[in-house]
This record gives structure tokens, C-alpha cells and sequence, in this order.
């Protein structure tokens, strides 16, 4: 189905996108990251986020962090992971008051 096909071709541009591309890689993670999600393939999937959360650390920017631990604690919250749904949903916090103060 269309989730199949879209995990595929985020991977095809992957394989394609030179490593200092990240704005683009970001995007592609971005994209496989959801598609891998929505086909419940877990081991994938907890993959391509630690490889954002691992790209999101090398724009120096809290933005692409904290969305980056969004994503580790939704897995987290899908998996059962409790080290991922409660420790990623700490980090984007602390990350997010980081950039924009306090709650």
C-alpha cells in the first residue's frame, strides 16, 4: 500500500542525499520515520529515530531536537517503550524551555 511505497522512497532518497545534505535527510527521516509508524514495523522505526534524534543534534538548533524527541516518546507511547515515552517526553521538554522559557 501507499505506506509501503512511501517508506521506500524516503529510503531511495536517503541512499541518494550526500551526508551534508541534513536539511533534506532530515526531511526524508522525517517522512520514512511516519511511514514506518503507521506500518507498525517497530525495529525500523525506533532505527530512523534514533538517526534523527542523532541529526537532530548536529544542526545546533533546539527545534530539530525537541521535534526529534516528540517522535522518540509517540514510538515510546506505540511500543510500550517506557524508557522512550518518559525520559524523550523529559528531554523535549527541558529542550523546548531551553529555547522558549518556562511553561
Amino acid at each position: 500500500g501507499a505506506p509501503r511505497e512511501a517508506a521506500g522512497f524516503y529510503a531511495q532518497a536517503l541512499d541518494l542525499l550526500p551526508p551534508v545534505d541534513r536539511e533534506r535527510r532530515w526531511q526524508a527521516l522525517l517522512g520514512r520515520e511516519e511511514a514506518l509508524g503507521v506500518l507498525g514495523e517497530a525495529e525500523a522505526w525506533k532505527e530512523d529515530v534514533a538517526a534523527l534524534v542523532e541529526l537532530a543534534r548536529s544542526f545546533d538548533d533546539d527545534n530539530y531536537l525537541a521535534e526529534a524527541y516528540l517522535r522518540q516518546a509517540v514510538l515510546g507511547i506505540y511500543t510500550g517503550s517506557v524508557d522512550f515515552r518518559f525520559g524523550s517526553v523529559a528531554r523535549a521538554q527541558t529542550v523546548w524551555e531551553r529555547a522558549f522559557g518556562p511553561r
